[in-house]
């Protein structure tokens, strides 16, 4: 259908347009004279990938590997690989979810190379090591995990050291007392650490959206993790097995920041009305580290016509942190209505965010990311 493709091609330059225009639109956001930040980021590039109907656009799970964008396809249980500077399709990878060759229906992977790939299946919760052919090379079994399956999302991706696999859990029904996260040794096929959430908050206050909780490789050793409903980021030491750190890393124009009580039913309209921290990613900038915090604020919960906001509408920000000095240095903030706010990724020392979200009318056609880089104000 090239006339489409030529039509939302057109259509992500006029979204890319409207993101400057609210760029200045909110430029009087950081000339308050009480706001000393001293960064903030710009848009770099555009990059536009091609889609079809046997691919979504949208889905939970982005990683890059060298100059390769690496995504799980949830309509046929694939992996698509990209070329980032060219930004044509490299592979597609089709991992038979059912039948003798089974590999499973997978939730995130970690891509090494085309003969070391970890596959998470959450049914049996099992990570298998394979190559390119769909060779079984290795399984692990991480066994029964409370009230809890292992996934992998783009916030929250599967972290690999060494030997040591960094993995996430979420819930399956009771919300408080399983295990977020797990630290699993490889030679020994064992769960050598696990983490609930009250490692990091008090869970009498911890709200249902578990699955804003985000995780980032630091160094070779180390993890941050960052939990939705805190100010505070956690730096864990997988060699170690234990938080070594943490530091505030806030928004100054949060809303609602108490988190919603200890409760099975929380309303959406409860939820929605607070804000949420919900990534963290790491760059590196004249030689120092950047920690990119990214939140959605409920600072306008409502539309004009008084309807609840989703989490699609909602305002979203960037806090830049300069983890080599501890100094929060600039939140910047990203238009309304256009970005998917789970998905996005670091190449080239810049962040990308996903124009595709829930509302956007052409999902299916073009597969689009618009990236920022950090600059001196």
């Amino acid at each position: 259908m090239p006339g489409t493709k030529t039509n939302n091609f057109l259509l992500v330059l006029f979204s890319v347009f409207n993101i400057v225009s609210c760029q200045k639109s909110t430029k009087e956001n950081f000339s308050n004279p009480k706001n000393q930040d001293t960064y903030t980021l710009k848009i770099s590039d555009t990059l536009i990938f091609p889609s079809d109907y046997k691919h979504s656009a949208n889905t939970n799970f982005f990683s890059v590997r060298n100059n390769v964008l690496l995504q799980q396809n949830s309509l046929d249980n694939s992996i698509y690989a990209y070329d980032l500077i060219t930004q044509e399709q490299l592979f597609k990878l089709i991992l038979p979810a059912y039948g003798p060759d089974k590999i499973g229906k997978i939730q995130g992977f970690n891509y090494i190379s085309e003969d070391s790939i970890y596959i998470i299946t959450p049914l049996n919760n099992q990570i298998k090591l394979i190559d390119s052919k769909l060779n079984i090379i290795d399984l692990y079994d991480i066994g029964d995990i409370i009230n809890s399956k292992i996934a992998s999302f783009s916030q929250m991706p599967l972290l690999k050291f060494n030997n040591l696999l960094l993995i996430n859990c979420l819930p399956e029904t009771d919300y408080y007392e399983d295990p977020r996260f797990i630290l699993f040794d490889m030679c020994s096929n064992k769960i050598i650490d696990n983490m609930n959430i009250a490692d990091f908050i008090d869970i009498d206050f911890y709200d249902l959206l578990f699955t804003l909780n985000s995780t980032e490789k630091l160094s070779d050793n180390t993890a941050i993790i960052s939990i939705g409903v805190n100010e505070k980021v956690f730096i864990y030491n997988v060699a170690e097995k234990q938080i070594i750190d943490s530091m505030v890393i806030k928004s100054n124009n949060f809303t609602n920041t108490v988190p919603l009580p200890k409760a099975q039913n929380i309303a959406t309209r409860d939820r929605l009305e607070r804000s949420y921290y919900i990534s963290i990613y790491k760059v590196i900038f004249e030689n120092n580290t950047f920690l990119f915090r990214t939140t959605t604020l409920s600072t306008e919960p409502y539309d004009v016509e008084g309807n609840l906001k989703t989490l699609y509408d909602k305002q979203k920000s960037v806090i830049i942190y300069d983890l080599s000095n501890r100094t929060k240095v600039g939140e910047y903030f990203l238009p309304k209505n256009i970005f998917d706010f789970r998905e996005g990724f670091v190449y080239n020392n810049r962040i990308y965010f996903q124009l595709n979200n829930l509302n956007s009318p052409d999902d299916e056609n073009l597969m689009k990311f618009v990236g920022y880089e950090v600059i001196k104000k």
